[in-house]
């Protein structure tokens, strides 16, 4: 299922033609009282536009099921290969090892490509 945000926030509902070859990696760590569902939007949004969306959670382990749950089939969760002083770092390294394209979008779990930006 293909979720479109043109009418909640302008660019998502922007097609590209594709899917883009490039893997989107997301590094990401949230507490179990911070929401998801508009992230899980966005990335269902990210996976029909890439070729492959990478989430790397270093969340608790009851944080990282209820991610499973919202996040949409096509995104691939993954817990950090290591631990790094600056945990960020780590969910990168392990994201980047991880893709499979040449081409790599390195996000934040508070910023939304849009369709211009991911081409």
């Amino acid at each position: 299922m293909r979720l479109s945000y043109g009418t909640a926030v302008a660019g998502y509902d922007q097609p590209v033609p594709g899917p883009l070859p490039l893997t989107y990696v997301l590094p990401l760590r949230l507490g179990a009282d911070e929401p998801v569902e508009e992230l899980a939007g966005h990335l269902a949004w990210v996976s029909g536009q890439v070729a492959e969306v990478i989430v790397v959670d270093g969340s608790e382990p009851e944080v990282v099921e209820a991610h499973r749950r919202a996040f949409p089939a096509g995104v691939l969760l993954v817990p950090p290969d290591e631990r790094t002083p600056m945990g960020k770092v780590g969910g990168v390294m392990t994201g980047v090892r991880r893709a499979r394209c040449d081409a790599v979008v390195v996000a934040d779990d508070d910023v939304r490509y849009d369709a211009p930006a991911l081409a």
